[in-house]
């Protein structure tokens, strides 16, 4: 199961990671979230050299704020603390392809 993110250090630190590290901003009620949640665990399982995190925009303002999140889910692809693209909706084949392309 994908760990959750718990705060603005905690994120920080993650996305400053050398290895690809893949965001989900996410909340409980969220249907679209819900949906795409399967292919993003499936994503984590298949691909351990890889880092991805969930956060609860419900939980964690400070992040959200940041980053203007407003909606969900939103994906965030990171490297060496470089945001290398973010899309927001449930899109499972932009969430596959921009794996595929930044993954490579």
């Amino acid at each position: 199961m994908v760990e959750y993110i718990e705060n603005l250090s905690e994120y920080n630190t993650i996305i400053s990671q050398n290895q690809l590290v893949v965001i989900e901003f996410t909340a409980t009620w969220c249907g679209p979230c819900k949906q795409i949640a399967p292919v993003f665990e499936t994503l984590c399982q298949n691909n351990p050299h890889c880092i991805f995190r969930k956060v609860n925009v419900d939980e964690c303002d400070d992040i959200c704020d940041k980053f203007n999140i407003s909606s969900m889910p939103t994906f965030q692809f990171f490297k060496n603390n470089k945001l290398l693209t973010q899309f927001s909706g449930a899109n499972i084949k932009q969430l596959q392809e921009d794996f595929k392309k930044y993954n490579g």
